[in-house]
């Protein structure tokens, strides 16, 4: 057996000597720090390769633009009839685009587009805090713009619908076949 030199590498011991000596015994809390000690060697060694393999390159990063530009437009006349004093902002997202682009297929640039969830927050014309305004006439135009929220539920599955589902299991056709014979 050698001790290795972990910043070296080379052996301490010549082979002659190993050869008239015997073996000592290790013990496995020696193995497990030789091989603690070996491993951390190894992603020592392998971090100063990659900064060495690094410092030639330097990577450049992209900014993007601290600042959002939205264009929101506001009726005169619906300001003017308004009394609480709040501005009513129409609804300047489509369904299609909020349900495509930014739901299913969480799009993040899509998003940044209207300036994050704060000003897509104004867009649709609600509060982040406070959420969406109980007003009926708010509530009418909002079901005008998306819909209704209902979740309409699935008709009820009878007990042959769940044997037609079963026998797709080709574990369960063997199964039968099994049975019966």
């Amino acid at each position: 057996f050698t001790i290795m030199e972990l910043y070296r590498r080379k052996s301490t011991k010549t082979t002659k000597q190993l050869h008239n000596e015997q073996p000592e015994k290790i013990f496995k809390p020696q193995k497990r720090w030789s091989l603690a000690c070996k491993s951390v060697y190894f992603i020592v060694s392998l971090s100063h390769k990659v900064l060495q393999h690094n410092n030639g390159h330097l990577t450049r990063v992209t900014r993007s633009p601290s600042y959002v530009a939205l264009d929101v437009s506001v009726d005169s006349e619906s300001v003017l009839e308004n009394n609480d004093h709040e501005i009513p902002v129409p609804f300047t997202i489509d369904q299609n685009t909020l349900t495509t682009d930014i739901m299913r297929e969480r799009n993040l640039q899509a998003l940044s587009q209207f300036g994050g969830v704060k000003h897509l927050a104004l867009a649709l014309g609600t509060d982040t805090s406070l959420g969406v305004s109980s007003k009926t006439e708010d509530i009418e135009v909002r079901k005008k713009a998306f819909g209704s929220n209902v979740y309409e539920k699935p008709p009820k599955k009878k007990f042959l619908g769940f044997v037609i589902e079963a026998f797709k299991d080709t574990t369960i056709i063997i199964l039968f076949f099994c049975a019966v014979l």
